[in-house]
């Protein structure tokens, strides 16, 4: 049990019954309150991890210090990881502004937080903790691993943090902006598989390869956007 108003990790295990989603609660785990979570993942043995976007703020002038942070691409945010005997620790080398998705790759070697305020990868080595920090050319929100290796993220390519401003009110939902879907291959290689200026795909925060097809969520719509496999994209 946990105190209301905790922040929790909640774990499902899903099945397909007759073609519907079955959803099994798992179990939890309660997020000390000086964190924000943004994005979680799982790693093949089961290690937990979430972006600690920023530091919560209680003020209105705390939140345009905060705002001008990142606009100067000064850090306020890590990767976190879950370990038995010590809780949530920070995982060195990821400090970035705003960090945003994280991923841990098919082989469980790699693990990766996407920096949306420096348009970067922060990618680990899990075996020996070197950091490696990847320019991508996009402001990357959500990180998606990729089987053969590498991740494909995707993200503004306007300005940095004022980019997805006019998106930002409820009311201007659906809502595009220059985007762009790339791959970074295990490398560190990046390719541009996708852009779009926005009119025909709201900006999105997360995508998916499936099949001969990109699957793209949006936090400025309600809706998934599909399209045939780009050229370039590994198949999946």
């Amino acid at each position: 049990p946990t105190e209301p108003g905790t922040t929790r990790i909640e774990l499902f295990a899903v099945d397909i019954a007759n073609g519907v989603p079955q959803p099994h609660w798992l179990g939890c785990f309660p997020v000390p309150a000086e964190y924000r979570p943004n994005d979680v993942a799982i790693g093949p043995r089961g290690d937990i991890y979430f972006s600690n976007a920023n530091t919560r703020t209680s003020s209105q002038a705390e939140a345009q210090a905060q705002r001008q942070k990142w606009l100067s691409r000064e850090p306020t945010g890590y990767g976190v990881q879950w370990k038995r005997g010590l809780g949530w620790i920070k995982v060195p080398g990821t400090d970035v502004p705003f960090a945003n998705g994280v991923a841990v790759s098919y082989d469980d070697r790699v693990f990766a937080v996407a920096g949306t305020y420096c348009q970067c990868l922060m990618v680990v080595d899990r075996r020996t903790g070197a950091v490696r920090r990847i320019p991508i050319g996009v402001s990357p929100d959500n990180i998606t691993p990729l089987k053969r290796g590498g991740f494909l993220t995707q993200g503004n390519t306007g300005a940095p943090v004022t980019g997805v401003d006019p998106c930002r009110p409820p009311g201007n939902r659906p809502c595009g902006f220059p985007m762009a879907v790339v791959r970074v291959d295990p490398k560190g290689i990046v390719t541009f598989l996708l852009e779009d200026d926005g009119s025909r795909i709201p900006g999105p925060s997360v995508a998916v390869l499936h099949g001969g097809e990109l699957f793209m969520g949006s936090a400025f719509a309600d809706f998934v956007t599909v399209v045939d496999r780009p050229a370039g994209a590994p198949l999946e």
